[in-house]
């Protein structure tokens, strides 16, 4: 993004959304900071672009159980990563979505699934409810194991946004 002060790294979401009964697009732009130093060397490369992304990534085994979260997924929920691996993605969600979440994961599991964004309800640690944007893929190793891998933006402050400019229609 070109601003007055220079270039400015950015992650640009973009959404539609109805307003005043027309339908817009919410475009949002997340800061992203730029990677310190040189890139390390190839097999240091994926770590330092997994942790330093502004978005949040996991992945889980053919059960839903984490194997492995970045430090911005973790910080999403108010976890530490080690809190999350090892435990079920049921971890941050309300009980009575366990079996749509179940069936969303063993769908992208078993190849049905798709890319494209899913918005959730899901709760932090401190038990505050967030919305998220969820994108999803499956990755299939060379031995034939199963994983899915998710990216996830918080978008509980573009939520309210919206909500509030339904208000203000409404109010007209």
């Amino acid at each position: 993004l070109n601003t007055p002060a220079g270039k400015l790294a950015v992650t640009l979401t973009n959404e539609p959304v109805e307003y005043a009964g027309t339908q817009v697009r919410l475009v949002t732009a997340l800061r992203r900071e730029p990677l310190e130093n040189t890139l390390p060397s190839s097999p240091d490369l994926f770590e330092a672009i997994f942790e330093s992304t502004v978005v949040g990534i996991a992945i889980m085994d053919e059960r839903g159980i984490y194997v492995r979260v970045n430090h911005t997924y973790a910080e999403i929920y108010g976890y530490a990563p080690e809190e999350m691996i090892g435990r079920h993605v049921f971890l941050i969600f309300q009980p009575e979505f366990h079996d749509r979440v179940q069936e969303t994961h063993d769908r992208y599991i078993r190849g049905e699934g798709t890319g494209a964004k899913s918005d959730w309800t899901v709760i932090r640690k401190d038990g505050h409810k967030l919305e998220i944007s969820a994108f999803n893929n499956r990755l299939v190793t060379e031995t034939g194991e199963r994983f899915r891998i998710v990216a996830v933006i918080d978008i509980t402050e573009q939520e309210r946004i919206r909500e509030a400019l339904e208000v203000s229609e409404y109010r007209l």
